[in-house]
């Protein structure tokens, strides 16, 4: 796992222990509770000042003649051993 991924959402904090839980995609395995100095903030990034980090939406995908955008429904996975 990167040292700084996400943004992920909180689930859970514990102020006691300085820990939250987060809420981390299935395909990680990874204990989701991590002590607050190993967490920081998410920044949105600011297109006008830095516009080669910018998210573009990927180009259409032409089927049959036709424009597909979005995805309706994944047909197929690749799985990993």
């Amino acid at each position: 796992m990167p040292r700084f991924d996400g943004p992920y959402r909180i689930t859970d904090a514990n102020p006691t222990h300085s820990t939250i839980m987060v809420d981390l995609p299935n395909a990680m395995h990874h204990f989701p509770v991590f002590h607050t100095s190993e967490v920081r903030g998410f920044n949105e990034n600011d297109n006008t000042l830095f516009g080669e980090r910018a998210l573009h939406p990927p180009e259409p995908v032409t089927i049959n003649g036709e424009q597909e955008f979005f995805i309706d429904k994944i047909v197929d996975k690749r799985q990993r051993d």
